[in-house]
């Protein structure tokens, strides 16, 4: 590709980035989370059928530090999407819950990447993981460093 290809290719791929982050899934979905946050709601909504969450095996679970996941629990809680709750059997312990907010969130969530999975396909939807890896490699690894 020659130089003027290439920016036309860079101003395409801004136009398209720009309709992503405008769509209805953007902001159906997204809201105001953090992808760290997102993926603890999930993590949250994954094992609601088995038993309350406490912060410490969400830590482990997410291989993230207890700290951090305090810190996204915080953000949920005060948004709606979660409550804590004391074990009855053992004060020291809080359970993490799913609000009605919350479950909405995550389904939503769900029907959307079904749909969007649904939509590319097989072939297409491992295509776009790839790329979205091969993407997020890059800019990591050209990223200036500190």
């Amino acid at each position: 590709m020659n130089h003027n290809q290439i920016l036309a290719r860079v101003a395409e791929l801004e136009e398209a980035m720009a309709r992503l982050r405008q769509s209805r899934l953007a902001q159906e979905v997204h809201c105001t989370l953090r992808p760290g946050e997102r993926f603890i709601l999930r993590l949250i909504a994954s094992c609601a059928d088995t038993k309350p969450l406490l912060p410490s095996e969400l830590a482990r679970k997410s291989r993230v530090t207890l700290a951090a996941v305090t810190h996204h629990l915080n953000t949920l809680e005060e948004q709606g999407y979660i409550t804590r709750q004391s074990d009855p059997d053992n004060r020291r312990q809080v359970h993490i819950l799913l609000t009605a907010k919350g479950r909405k969130l995550v389904k939503t969530f769900q029907e959307k990447m079904f749909g969007l999975i649904s939509h590319l396909g097989d072939a297409g939807s491992r295509q776009l993981i790839n790329l979205i890896k091969k993407t997020a490699e890059y800019m990591t690894d050209s990223a200036p460093r500190k």
